[in-house]
């Protein structure tokens, strides 16, 4: 069965098959957990929070995570990414759009 916490929205998952831990209790799955990695190769790790997914399907149980603030890191490594880049290479870096497409 599914356990749903309104208040929270955490839930619990209980299985046939019992899951213990290394104390012999029952095995609790966190609802989000954080994550530190770069943007890009070599650069800045940023601290992230991951949330935590599931959805029952016939064939079992399908596990996901989302992500948090992926816009607000992403902008904030380019910008870092630009500044070093310019810093490194004494010339400027220009971000723009793309030219509309010409139609012959």
């Amino acid at each position: 069965g599914e356990v749903i916490n309104t208040n929270s929205g955490e839930g619990s998952i209980i299985f046939e098959e019992e899951h213990t831990d290394g104390a012999g209790q029952k095995l609790t799955i966190p609802s989000l957990f954080c994550l530190a990695i770069p943007v890009f190769d070599q650069g800045t790790r940023y601290r992230m929070v991951a949330r935590l997914r599931y959805r029952k399907s016939r064939e079992g149980l399908n596990w996901w995570f989302d992500l948090q603030q992926v816009k607000e890191v992403f902008d904030d490594a380019f910008q870092d990414a630009a500044t070093r880049i310019a810093g490194d290479t004494g010339v400027p870096v220009y971000a723009g759009t793309p030219e509309a497409p010409v139609s012959l």
